[in-house]
């Protein structure tokens, strides 16, 4: 589905910023389906189910007991919902893998794993005692109304876009960047000098350095999965 839409346009760029992460592009493969517990009968679901679908407050998972609630997960749906449909349309939806997996399945999934990441980052920081400084702080705020103003009246209430929303996803890109650039200054920049591309060397040991360390965090973290209220999300509407 192709769209000539200046203000979806505007709209995907803004959740694109948002909710790519940092800049550095390290791959990390979490499997959140192995990893996870999950967990059965500890919460009453009516207490997190309106009329209008799930509350914002419904607990959806724990990373080292730190609770991520519904609205955390949100813009990550909402971007990943637009970048596929914008690519195949609407009819991707349609697509099984299985009888017990959908492309909404895979798709609920990349948006969690997004998420995870930027919490098992956010572990890595607390043992290495990396927080963000008060200029990063007004950095934020800053970067955080930049997109709130690209957004329209219109999207912000079909959305149920948020400033707080908007603020955790910013803090967690500008944190998990900053950890990235102190795991990952020693790397050895000797490259040799017949090498067409030593940037790129010096940024594939860095990755690799990162990946590693971002391995041990992954390790040690417990990460549960509330699955009452996960099977109850629904990114097609």
């Amino acid at each position: 589905m192709k769209t000539n839409s200046r203000y979806f346009m505007v709209f995907m760029a803004a959740l694109v910023l948002i909710c790519s992460g940092c800049t550095k592009k390290y791959e990390t493969q979490i499997s959140s389906v192995t990893k996870s517990k999950i967990v059965h009968n500890k919460i009453n679901i009516e207490d997190y189910i309106t009329e209008d679908g799930i509350s914002d407050e419904a607990p959806l998972l724990y990373v080292q007991d730190e609770l991520i609630e519904y609205k955390d997960i949100q813009l990550y749906l909402l971007y990943e919902k637009q970048k596929y449909e914008n690519i195949f349309g609407k009819e991707v939806w349609n697509i099984k893998f299985s009888d017990d997996k959908t492309f909404e399945d895979f798709v609920k999934e990349e948006a969690l794993n997004q998420v995870v990441k930027h919490k098992i980052v956010a572990y890595g920081a607390e043992i290495n005692n990396v927080s963000l400084e008060p200029g990063e702080q007004i950095d934020i705020e800053n970067e955080v109304h930049n997109y709130m103003t690209n957004f329209t009246k219109e999207d912000i209430k079909k959305y149920d876009i948020t400033r707080e929303k908007v603020r955790q996803i910013v803090y967690d890109n500008y944190l998990t960047e900053k950890v990235y650039d102190i795991v990952t200054m020693d790397v050895d920049i000797n490259v040799d000098e017949n090498e067409k591309d030593p940037e790129s060397v010096i940024e594939k040991r860095q990755d690799e350095m990162f990946a590693k360390e971002y391995t041990k965090w992954f390790d040690e973290v417990d990460i549960v999965i509330v699955s009452q209220i996960w099977k109850k999300v629904n990114i097609i509407q």
